[in-house]
């Protein structure tokens, strides 16, 4: 069986370099863009769709929401599920600001605020924890 393949969209490259590093002992094959524009090519390039998307908020241009918004705009589908791509938006902000209630509605699927230990990160991934609540305007969850 494959291992879950995982996309981690962080622009702090110590950041990337240490989840790059600790996803494989989770069982997952860990792929990283530090940019925007890496993801993006990533993600068009052909190879199987990932299983999970991480995506860093703070990204700078275009923010990370927008990130979200193509992933889901492209209807990519997990190559061994069949399952929609998980996408999970990883911040520092508070889950009230207004980054964090954009990536909600451009399609995340949970959302982490750091710092986050890597055992809260993969359970995430894996569907197997909700992720930090987010109060949406209007009382969604």
């Amino acid at each position: 069986m494959h291992r879950p393949r995982v996309l981690i969209v962080e622009d702090n490259r110590d950041g990337l370099a240490t989840l790059l590093r600790l996803m494989p002992q989770d069982g997952f094959r860990a792929f990283g863009a530090a940019t925007a524009l890496e993801a993006i090519t990533h993600l068009n390039s052909g190879v199987e769709p990932p299983d999970s998307v991480l995506v860093d908020l703070e990204m700078g241009e275009p923010p990370g929401e927008a990130i979200i918004r193509l992933i889901r705009d492209m209807g990519l589908r997990s190559y061994r599920t069949g399952l929609p791509t998980r996408v999970v938006a990883y911040t520092g902000f508070d889950p009230g600001a207004p980054s964090v209630r954009a990536a909600m509605a451009a399609g995340a699927d949970a959302v982490l605020i750091k710092p986050c230990v890597i055992g809260r990160i993969v359970a995430v991934l894996r569907g197997e924890d909700p992720g930090d609540t987010v109060d949406l305007p209007g009382g969604q969850p």
